[in-house]
């Protein structure tokens, strides 16, 4: 699986959008970021649920098919209990999202 849906990347630049949505993301992806360490540092499983549950969903809008499907990994994992699973999941999405947001920013 590549990192992006290259379809959506090249529709976003071909309407003038990809500057905009890559610079909106990479700000919303900060954020969500630091939720999740939060809700790891606090062990705080709902908070770390509802964090990659929106980073799931931004991610979708850009079209970053990794940190999407790893996001709801996560938060798979803690709407089914198994909380150590999800939080052991945060350290390839943080990877995955480092990826996308070094990647979007360029575009920003």
């Amino acid at each position: 699986m590549t990192d992006f849906d290259d379809e959506m990347m090249e529709q976003l630049a071909s309407c003038g959008l990809l500057e905009e949505v890559a610079s909106l993301y990479v700000a919303e992806a900060a954020m969500l970021l630091a939720r999740i360490h939060a809700a790891c540092v606090a062990r705080d499983a709902a908070a770390l649920g509802r964090a990659a549950h929106a980073l799931k969903g931004a991610s979708g809008s850009v079209g970053a098919r990794r940190v999407m499907l790893l996001s709801a990994e996560v938060e798979r994992a803690v709407k089914t209990g198994r909380e150590d699973e999800a939080f052991d999941g945060t350290e390839g999405l943080e990877a995955a999202l480092g990826v996308a947001m070094r990647s979007l920013a360029r575009h920003a």
